[in-house]
């Protein structure tokens, strides 16, 4: 006790030795650094969406690609176009397939030129935006899916379980048989003269070695994870969604190592995915959201379409401006001024795992066919419109998993700091004024 009267008496006359003024002021500053600290953590950028109803209706836009500024993608139902939206002026431009219903599904662009799968005409097809030329390469049976272009070759998923490839210049088609029986590939990309790809029957991710036939496959953790689209970053790591998994996962094809980051919101249904300065963006399709991970953080932040049950489907970056498709929405979306926005909380790795990658050589009936197929070429004329467009502020939400660690923001500390000071200062000052001389 006596110990503690003199930590007291210490402690006042402390305090006594400040002026009146200052004591007040520091005590008034510690307060107001500690409250905008506390806003400044709980504010977060908003993001600005904009979407654009595509003129047809019901078109059921599928795959994206942004380039240059102009936003390309294939529809689906009806009479099966290429579009182009110019978002700078909001105008729309579409060319009809010349095979009808023949289902496109995704799209790249190289060299001004768009390549597009036709799923249900078993063709590839490429579109010379420019002059309105079509020229189409039939692959019978094939019902080509995801698509690529690199070196000039077109690489594409067969969906039943084969890779393709197209030589546009000669017309010469090879395919490759993946050795997983009913693999399912849909999702491809291609890095270091490597063709990956996601096997979603069959819950692996493919690795084709187009010079030498070799395939490489390795299997997902989660079992029924379902991978759909797939992406790699600068330094080869790949990344895809698991559509039924709920997770991002990320594969380094050098040590085998799989890690697994879960969507925090339940139920999305993950399925477009682009992967842009280290970030990885994807779609919820049945969250009705686009979402964020930064792998180096395991930060994830998710933006809610405006449109409700919008499905969104594919994802593009351009300009660092992100777009993507919604399905049943029949729009074209846009995300921009993304705010890095702060959290407390991150999600974390929920696991990761080495496999063995299994090797195998495509030989006899692996390497399956080289053929070459006529060409039809045909002019088509375009049609353009201009579509209003909305725009709305986005929400971002945060994944709300708690922290193995309590964290506390620095505004907090500070203001249970400057409480104990608060106090004994108004107590001083009341003490003082009680002594004082009544007039």
């Amino acid at each position: 006790m006596g110990r503690l009267k003199a930590s007291k008496e210490f402690f006042a006359l402390e305090l006594a030795r400040l002026s009146s003024r200052r004591r007040y002021t520091f005590s008034v500053l510690l307060v107001a650094v500690g409250l905008l600290c506390i806003l400044s953590l709980s504010q977060v950028e908003a993001a600005t969406i904009t979407e654009w109803t595509i003129p047809t209706a019901n078109s059921h836009p599928f795959g994206i690609f942004a380039s240059g500024g102009l936003i390309y993608f294939p529809e689906s139902l009806g009479a099966s176009k290429i579009g182009r939206l110019e978002p700078a002026t909001g105008v729309f431009t579409e060319w009809t397939i010349p095979t009808a219903n023949s289902d496109p599904r995704y799209v790249f662009i190289d060299g001004g030129l768009v390549y597009f799968t036709e799923r249900a005409g078993s063709k590839i097809g490429r579109l010379d935006p420019a002059t309105g030329v079509f020229t189409e390469w039939t692959k019978t049976g094939s019902g080509p899916y995801g698509i690529v272009v690199s070196g000039g070759l077109v690489y594409f998923t067969e969906f039943g379980e084969k890779i393709g490839r197209l030589d546009p210049a000669s017309g010469v088609f090879t395919e490759w048989t993946i050795p997983t029986s009913g693999a399912g590939p849909v999702g491809i990309v291609v890095f270091g003269g490597l063709v990956y790809f996601a096997e979603e029957s069959m819950d692996k991710i493919g690795r084709l070695d187009p010079a030498t036939g070799v395939f490489t496959e390795w299997t997902i953790p989660t079992a029924g994870a379902g991978p759909f689209s797939i992406g790699v970053d600068s330094g080869g790591l790949l990344y895809f969604t698991e559509q039924s998994g709920e997770k991002i996962c990320r594969l380094n094809t050098v040590s085998g190592v799989f890690t697994e980051w879960t969507i925090p919101t339940a139920g999305p249904e993950p399925l477009g995915l682009f992967v842009s300065n280290g970030l990885v963006y994807f779609t919820e399709t049945t969250g009705n959201k686009v979402g964020r991970l930064d792998p180096a953080s395991g930060v994830f932040i998710e933006w809610a379409i405006p449109t409700l049950n919008s499905s969104p489907y594919d994802i593009s970056v351009d300009g660092g401006l992100v777009y993507f498709t919604e399905l049943d929405g029949n729009k074209i979306g846009r995300l921009g001024g993304i705010g890095t926005g702060t959290t407390i909380f991150t999600n974390l790795v929920v696991g990761s795992a080495s496999t063995a990658g299994q090797v195998s050589t495509a030989s006899g009936t692996n390497l399956l066919t080289v053929t070459t197929t006529s060409v039809t070429v045909s002019t088509t004329s375009s049609t353009q419109s201009t579509a209003s467009s909305t725009t709305s502020v986005g929400d971002v939400f945060l994944a709300q998993l708690p922290p193995p660690i309590p964290e506390y923001p620095l505004g907090l500390v500070l203001l249970l700091l400057a409480l104990p000071f608060s106090y004994a200062l108004v107590r001083h000052r009341t003490l003082r004024n009680q002594k004082r001389p009544v007039d």
